[in-house]
Order: C-alpha cells, then sequence, then structure tokens
C-alpha cells in the first residue's frame, strides 16, 4: 500500500502528461479521413530548341483522388506530378509519370500512372 501512494503527486503528474502526449501523437489517427478529387497539375522543366514554345500541357488522368485526415485533405487543391524534361522537344511528347501531393498525411488513393502530353509548336518570337 505504501508503494501505491509514495510520490502519488509525481505519479499522477507522469500520468497527465503522458496522456496529454498520446493525444497530441495520435490526434489525426483520432480525426475522421475525407477522400476526394482533385486536379493533377503537370510539371514540366527544361528548355525547348529556339523558336519552340510549349503551347499546351494535358494529364491524363486530369483528377485523382486523394485521402487523409479531413482538415489535410480539405486544403489540398491539386496533385503535383513528377517533373518530366521537356528539353529539345520539337513537336508533341507523352510521358509516363506519377502524381504526389506533398503533404505526408495525404496520399494518393490506388496511384496509376500519370500520362502528360506537352504540346510543343513553333513560338511567335522565335526563341523561348
Amino acid at each position: 500500500r505504501r508503494v501505491v501512494f509514495h510520490n502519488i503527486g509525481l505519479k499522477l503528474f507522469s500520468l497527465v502528461m503522458a496522456v496529454c502526449l498520446w493525444a497530441v501523437v495520435t490526434q489525426d489517427r483520432l480525426e475522421a479521413h475525407k477522400t476526394r478529387a482533385v486536379e493533377v497539375r503537370p510539371r514540366v522543366v527544361g528548355r525547348l530548341a529556339s523558336g519552340f514554345a510549349i503551347t499546351g500541357v494535358m494529364a491524363d488522368p486530369a483528377r485523382v483522388e486523394v485521402t487523409g485526415p479531413a482538415r489535410r485533405v480539405d486544403v489540398v487543391d491539386s496533385a503535383t506530378t513528377d517533373p518530366v524534361d521537356a528539353t529539345g522537344l520539337l513537336s508533341q511528347h507523352t510521358f509516363t509519370t506519377s502524381a504526389y501531393v506533398s503533404d505526408p498525411l495525404v496520399q494518393v488513393v490506388n496511384p496509376q500512372p500519370v500520362r502528360v502530353t506537352v504540346f510543343v509548336g513553333k513560338s511567335s518570337g522565335g526563341s523561348e
């Protein structure tokens, strides 16, 4: 009996601290999850050949579903693709890549390859 009540204040304080830490660490796991569709925004890098410009970019699929804690999913406005390199393109080209969300607690549902088509045409200015 003496062991139970010895330093009871310190033991109660430790118990309260442990419960508070548990609540902070598991907060996102206890929060309701949400799934919704967001736009896929292709990321195109590189320089085209002189006299050519990107006239359009298309992602297929154009939207992906993301899931995670509701308050985190609500602020996600799009998924981004891994960069595709358009260096030296002279005409339309399709790349296969992946989409992701920068928030580590929000994930793409059932990730599939994303086809990014870069449309290229002659630039009116002569160079990019």
